[in-house]
């Protein structure tokens, strides 16, 4: 089966390009692709909440009708920050100690990797 994608670069498609492995459920890199999508997305938000256009779960939604939408879904509430994979989400990631546990879980992984080659 061939599998083929592009990516959104500002905007723009690039061209497709195939894919010849994909990412799954344990593979080694998940957490860190996880990482830097969630930081983007916190960038984003961050900057959306300084302009006043951001008026979701986060901002001006009373706490009860957030977990009576929980509720309803049948999820659990938490607050940042929190680990998700091992991961840090919601830390300020532009300090180096949070970036602590995921060094040392790359560099145990990679220590492995280089052990078997």
């Amino acid at each position: 089966m061939n599998v083929r994608a592009s990516i959104l670069v500002n905007g723009s498609p690039t061209t497709e390009f195939e894919i010849y492995r994909d990412l799954r459920l344990g593979d080694h890199l998940s957490p860190f692709l996880f990482t830097l999508a969630i930081e983007g997305l916190q960038a984003v938000i961050c900057k959306v909440k300084i302009v006043s256009l951001f008026k979701g779960v986060m901002v001006g939604v009373p706490y009860m009708d957030v977990a009576e939408m929980a509720m309803t879904i049948a999820c659990g509430m938490m607050s940042l920050p929190f680990s998700y994979l091992g991961v840090p989400v919601g830390y300020n990631m532009g300090q180096a100690i949070n970036w602590k546990s995921v060094v040392e879980k790359f560099t145990s992984k990679l220590s492995s990797w280089k052990a078997r080659a």
